[in-house]
């Protein structure tokens, strides 16, 4: 099968990470073994396809950024990738009745932990806790950088005709947003404005936050309603995993309703409350973490389709 075509840009999210090798061949793990479950062939066919992923890594344009000890990620990341494995397709949302009893139990989760998480969001959460937002909203030079270690490997894939989809993680779902209007509307992307990107792929995403909202450069900048919005995503699906802070608001489709109205979207959809099961090598519950949502039944069949 030619996937040269193709083309998935990974974009990361928040607080530390690993040097980008290691990011890079996690997130690539994770979705490979997530289609492996149901496409053991063609998981084989994308581990040898060295061109068709690319990270979009930001991380180190963060000042006094430390990364993490990827050697300190490996076990829980093959936690998480067994359990996907032993429950198949059912490694998704639980029954009503099972989802704060038996079910998450089993899987070692702390009830008391993600009610915690729920009942600690407040409307400015983001804005209060994430030192990396308020350097993006504030500090244009830092946000430039940030932007470009997306900018640079969607030129390229434009540029060379590809099939594009992006899966951004976190804080990068809205750093992918700007960029994206900057390709709509900016006049340094001039010869950009009429290319669209596939598949935009938004993941524990803090979009649907109105404080989050505020700082795009759509809303800031743009002039008219249609030239706030990004004009060139085809198809948009947001997850949005239980308990996780960070997208407390787990809908995208009622915040950005009028890109469907306005036919700028073929196809915007949201799965929400979904089952992440991530715990780091302490043991603590992390929902938000980019892993578990990398493992995504759906997911795998959203990026099965696209390349197909």
């Amino acid at each position: 099968m030619d996937l040269s075509g193709h083309k998935i840009i990974f974009i990361h999210g928040l607080a530390t990470k690993p040097p980008k090798r290691d990011l890079f061949r996690f997130w690539k793990r994770c979705l490979v073994e997530n289609i492996r479950c149901s496409e053991s062939k063609f998981a084989e066919i994308l581990e040898s396809e060295p061109q068709l992923f690319e990270m979009a890594y930001w991380a180190n344009e963060i000042p006094n950024h430390i990364e993490d000890n990827p050697e300190e990620l490996e076990k829980p990341i093959e936690t998480v990738i067994r359990l996907r494995k032993e429950k198949g397709d059912q490694f998704h949302v639980p029954s009503v009745k099972d989802k704060f009893f038996d079910f998450w139990l089993d899987k070692g989760l702390d009830t008391v932990d993600m009610i915690a998480n729920i009942l600690s969001v407040k409307d400015d959460v983001v804005k209060q806790r994430l030192v990396e937002m308020n350097l993006y909203s504030d500090d244009q030079f830092t946000a430039e950088k940030i932007r470009k270690s997306l900018e640079i490997p969607l030129q390229k894939a434009l540029n060379d005709g590809k099939n594009i989809a992006i899966i951004a993680h976190s804080m990068g779902s809205f750093v992918a947003y700007d960029v994206l209007w900057r390709f709509s509307h900016h006049r340094s992307f001039k010869s950009f404005h009429d290319k669209k990107i596939n598949l935009f792929v938004t993941i524990g995403s803090p979009l649907g936050d109105p404080i989050i909202q505020d700082l795009m450069l759509g809303k800031r900048y743009g002039y008219k309603k249609s030239n706030g919005l990004p004009t060139n995503i085809s198809n948009w699906v947001n997850f949005a995993a239980l308990g996780d802070i960070v997208c407390h608001d787990q809908t995208l489709v009622d915040d950005f309703q009028s890109m469907k109205k306005m036919n700028l979207l073929q196809d915007f959809r949201d799965y929400r409350g979904l089952f992440n099961p991530y715990r780091n090598r302490r043991g603590k519950i992390n929902t938000h973490k980019s892993y578990g949502y990398l493992l995504q039944p759906k997911l795998a069949k959203i990026i099965l389709k696209f390349l197909g």
